[in-house]
């Protein structure tokens, strides 16, 4: 798993819609691997995983450079487009 200022650093070797979309995946592949890796078999646990995600990427766009082509809310979005009823549960709205 990578930390927010390598996210950073990809994206602004390359600030490109793509490369945006392939950490989004990343994101979403980390969260899967959280929750794995962390057995999360409440409700508690899984949205405590994408609460630290959110925080993560709220991290990755402030430190991403190309002024605002990251948006703070970003894994919200990403979020409630994949996982409506996750998205529902953490009171993300669109």
């Amino acid at each position: 798993m990578k930390k927010a200022t390598e996210y950073a650093a990809v994206f602004d070797a390359d600030p490109t819609v793509e490369t945006l979309r392939k950490i989004g995946f990343d994101f979403l592949m980390e969260t899967k691997e959280l929750l794995l890796a962390r057995r999360a078999q409440t409700d508690a646990a899984m949205l405590a995983v994408f609460r630290e995600q959110d925080t993560k990427w709220v991290a990755f766009a402030n430190r991403a450079g190309s002024g605002n082509a990251v948006r703070r809310n970003g894994f919200r979005i990403l979020t409630m487009v994949e996982f409506p009823f996750v998205a529902d549960a953490l009171g993300w709205k669109g």
